[in-house]
């Protein structure tokens, strides 16, 4: 999606994943996303959730940056198994649904 390797995070894949949508309707037709996308984004929404805490419970002084850097490593692994995994059905889905309106032109 990107021409580089920098990291960049895309709100709609949080918002995906904090909203726990399982299904899009596309041209009329239901699509429902796999279990393993939904496995991946129930890992990153647990992730943010422990890094909301962790940020909640925190401040300057404290003495427990570790758990702050461990908390925003472990969202950004699940981020990026759950946006590759989320990102590849979008487009699977995309593909089937562009499918039908093909074979109705063809028609």
């Amino acid at each position: 999606l990107f021409p580089d390797c920098a990291r960049r995070y895309r709100t709609d894949v949080l918002e995906a994943c904090v909203d726990r949508l399982d299904a899009f309707f596309v041209n009329g037709e239901e699509f429902r996303l796999g279990v393993e996308t939904l496995q991946l984004g129930e890992r990153m929404h647990y992730a943010w959730s422990r890094l909301c805490k962790a940020l909640s419970t925190w401040d300057a002084t404290d003495r427990r940056l570790w758990e702050v850097r461990k908390a925003l490593s472990e969202l950004d692994h699940a981020w990026a198994d759950f946006e590759h995994q989320y990102i590849s059905e979008l487009i699977a889905i995309e593909e089937r649904a562009r499918r039908v309106i093909v074979r109705t032109i063809e028609l």
